[in-house]
């Protein structure tokens, strides 16, 4: 397996530690909570607070933090080159787009039977690129 960015890797390094600080705020916690509250007065005091859930809880964030770094480093598994040959045409259309466009002398007008003409074309078109210019007056490309 090949990294794009394998310098995200050394974050992976955090981990350990953030397993050292969690169990040591674990174990803090638990004195303290012993010296707080009687050993008879504990279970139902906090009876609720399960460890265990919490501690799979903690792994599923590390777990969920350690694929983050991962991903950040791209991994990437092997690579093939391939030639494309791409064949098509680059086509632009200019269309008109004055006011003279705008005659009833074909149905609906000329300016929506260019639009309709074009959108034929483009439509079978594969593989080809199709570009507009649209101007009124004077075309510049």
């Amino acid at each position: 397996m090949i990294f794009g960015v394998p310098t995200w890797l050394w974050a992976l390094a955090i981990l350990p530690l953030l397993v050292l600080l969690y169990a040591r705020a674990e174990r803090r916690s638990a004195i303290k909570l012993r010296e707080f509250v009687s050993p008879r007065l504990l279970p139902q005091l906090a009876g609720n607070v399960d460890r265990v859930r919490r501690a799979i809880r903690f792994a599923f964030v590390l777990l969920a933090l350690a694929l983050a770094i991962t991903a950040l480093a791209k991994p990437r598994w092997g690579y093939t080159y391939e030639d494309v040959k791409r064949r098509g045409l680059d086509l632009l259309f200019a269309i008109d787009t004055s006011r003279s466009m705008l005659s009833n002398d074909v149905s609906p007008n000329r300016l929506e039977r260019v639009k309709l003409a074009a959108q034929d074309l483009i439509n079978e078109l594969q593989g080809d690129r199709a570009g507009l210019i649209a101007f009124a007056g004077r075309a510049f490309l």
